[in-house]
């Protein structure tokens, strides 16, 4: 049976809608965002000064000028950010890499800021990061995980997004699905917004699996359906 262009039409908005709920909207993103991020190009190869000289290129590009159609533009440091297990042992806030970061994440994001630029951070839904670094996830040891302590952190450090990837969800083998641990997430992001006043954008890095796209919108921002577009450092 062929269906009038109308009926079409709207079959295909029925298909892309959400089930089981409206899209999550809690203001930030509602135009696409622009940025840069480190992994295609760099992989772990990156410092705290690869950053601040790529914020001033793309400044002095004019790609962050005003009146462009895009939401922000952000420097997204991506991975390889806090070592595995390195929490603080009373508070179990992260310690980022010091030799990366010199002067703390807090000082980069406000650079970020002074250039007119918003700040991205990375970490994964599980405890363990895709290259071994520390994740804000559950994990056998630590059912809870630290999702509610880190997006407040990352809010206080004054970070205006929170890439969350996908991987060792399977390590724990308690077929938690993604949409409950992406969910966990928004609703932490939202509490760190609502402690802070910081508005974060989350971008959901889930590589289409579990078929994200039917349910992504309900838990993010932003959403990744693909996996990576090269190997780190391959497009240098």
């Amino acid at each position: 049976m062929t269906l009038p262009p109308t009926a079409a039409l709207l079959l295909a908005l029925l298909l892309l809608a959400p089930p089981g709920g409206e899209a999550w909207n809690n203001g930030a993103a509602l135009r696409p965002p622009l940025g840069w991020a480190n992994w295609n190009l760099f992989g772990c190869n990156y410092t705290d000064s690869t950053f601040r000289q790529m914020a001033d290129a793309f400044v002095t590009s004019g790609l962050a000028g005003p009146g462009n159609p895009w939401e922000g533009a952000f420097m997204l440091v991506q991975e390889c950010i806090v070592p595995l297990g390195a929490r603080d042992p009373i508070t179990h806030v992260v310690q980022p890499d010091a030799t990366k970061f010199p002067h703390g994440l807090a000082d980069l994001s406000a650079f970020f800021h002074s250039r007119g630029l918003r700040a991205g951070i990375y970490t994964d839904v599980a405890a363990e990061t895709c290259a071994g670094f520390e994740g804000s996830g559950r994990s056998k040891a630590d059912p809870v995980g630290h999702w509610a302590l880190d997006a407040l952190t990352y809010a206080q450090w004054g970070f205006d997004m929170i890439e969350a990837d996908f991987c060792h969800v399977d390590d724990e083998g308690d077929g938690v699905t993604a949409h409950v641990l992406y969910s966990a997430a928004r609703d932490a992001i939202a509490a760190a917004t609502a402690a802070t006043g910081r508005l974060i954008t989350f971008y959901q890095c889930n590589w289409g699996a579990e078929a994200a796209w039917l349910w992504g919108p309900t838990t993010a921002n932003v959403i990744r359906n693909t996996g990576d577009i090269c190997s780190p450092g391959s497009i240098a």
